[in-house]
């Protein structure tokens, strides 16, 4: 697809994006002014930062990629804020999960960006929701009522996302083409982790790749290159060698969205 024609489509949705991004400046203004968990209430100050990056985009294309975030950590707190009383106990908090669980939300195929941002989003929550128990158990129930709210939180944007989805359906790269930047990549992140063990930067790439193989093995191969082009991103901050990615990985939306958060860096 053409970045005019791909620039057209996304516009069709930039509207409700704008909108999402209005609704989540209220939420956050409730937040500032919530009784948050003491672990928690430095958490307005991130929340409010993700959400200011988002509005100040520019590009239709990187407003839509950055709503995830906005929308993610603000409700991720909404949800800890509205449901508190379940993390009173283990016992309130396995009553409550069980009651819970995230709705499926089926993933038709789209637009490649809309379709990657919904399939990431549905494999984090239910990964997020298997967790969030046994994390309960083991580091207290707050904490295992957060690991549920991002749960809840990724499973709402996958249907939010979906349902403003516009446009044909594109193709992702080959199965067999994501494998073998992923394994390139990992050979890379390696190295760098051989330098600097306990770098953060390493551990950021090291839990994108591994995102990407999850999204892989279940087939979700949009998913798959979106993941794929953070890590990228992330290892090029490590390594501080600009790498391109490998042909038929950086096409259409995808490689719009790379050079439009390029140009955002440039200007910072």
């Amino acid at each position: 697809m053409h970045i005019l024609l791909l620039a057209a489509t996304i516009l069709v949705s930039d509207a409700r994006v704008n909108q999402e991004l209005e609704r989540l400046g209220t939420v956050q203004a409730q937040l500032e002014k919530a009784e948050l968990p003491e672990m928690l209430k430095g958490e307005t100050k991130t929340t409010r930062e993700v959400l200011a990056t988002a509005l100040k985009s520019q590009a239709p294309i990187v407003r839509l990629y950055r709503l995830r975030n906005a929308y993610i950590y603000i409700e991720t707190l909404r949800y800890v804020d509205e449901h508190e009383a379940a993390a009173e106990s283990f016992e309130k908090l396995q009553a409550f999960w069980s009651a819970r669980k995230p709705e499926p939300v089926m993933v038709a195929q789209g637009p490649l960006l809309e379709t990657a941002l919904v399939q990431a989003s549905v494999n984090r929550a239910e990964v997020l929701y298997r967790a969030s128990l046994p994390y309960g158990k083991v580091s207290g129930a707050l904490s295992g009522l957060y690991y549920l709210a991002e749960a809840d939180a990724n499973a709402s944007f996958a249907q939010l996302v979906r349902s403003m989805t516009a446009g044909d359906a594109e193709a992702p790269p080959t199965e067999a083409k994501l494998r073998g930047t992923l394994e390139a990549m990992e050979k890379e992140m390696l190295a760098a982790f051989g330098k600097d063990p306990v770098g953060r930067p390493v551990i950021g790439v090291s839990v994108r790749l591994k995102e990407a193989r999850e999204l892989l093995d279940r087939g979700s191969l949009s998913g798959a290159t979106l993941l794929l082009l953070e890590a990228r991103r992330s290892l090029e901050r490590v390594t501080a060698n600009p790498y391109p990615m490998p042909e038929g990985i950086l096409t259409g939306p995808m490689a719009a969205l790379w050079s439009a958060l390029a140009e955002e860096e440039v200007k910072k």
